[in-house]
């Protein structure tokens, strides 16, 4: 409840005139342990449903690009290489696959389940019937090779 006080005081006129001021109290906030990790945890899951799905995740990926080819790789350890989908449509690479989670509940859980499915954009033509993928020691390698009209070509000056 604020604290009222009255002060009288006059002005230039002869009538006194009342003031009241009011002790202004700032609303208090809660301390950061206030938010339970758990709480925290609830807010990522609903915003990662929001996003179409609830086991949503996307491994790790890196593009390496030479005169000859594209390279993608992705970090997805512990999986089979019979679990990936790997795809090319309509100039895009599409990269899928699913991780099951353990029959054992865990005590603590930091590692991602589920499927997940990366995109990328090619930025030149391939040649479809060539690419190829490797799985070893936890990383994915799809290599796609350039077709002819995309490697750069050396022009001579007559």
């Amino acid at each position: 409840m604020p604290i009222r006080h009255a002060t009288r005081y006059k002005d230039s006129g002869t009538n006194p005139k009342t003031m009241n001021i009011i002790r202004y109290k700032s609303p208090e906030m809660p301390p950061l342990a206030a938010f339970e990790i758990p709480t925290i945890q609830n807010l990522l899951k609903s915003a990662l449903r929001l996003a179409g799905s609830q086991n949503a995740w996307a491994p790790p990926m890196d593009v390496y690009e030479n005169e000859q080819a594209l390279t993608v790789c992705l970090d997805v350890p512990g999986m089979a290489k019979e679990s990936f989908e790997i795809t090319l449509e309509e100039g895009a690479l599409c990269v899928a696959g699913s991780r099951p989670q353990d029959e054992e509940s865990p005590l603590r859980s930091e590692r991602w389940y589920g499927t997940f499915k990366r995109s990328i954009a090619l930025p030149f033509p391939v040649k479809e019937n060539e690419v190829s993928a490797t799985y070893e020691n936890g990383v994915l390698s799809v290599n796609l090779i350039k077709s002819e009209e995309a490697k750069p070509k050396k022009i001579t000056v007559s």
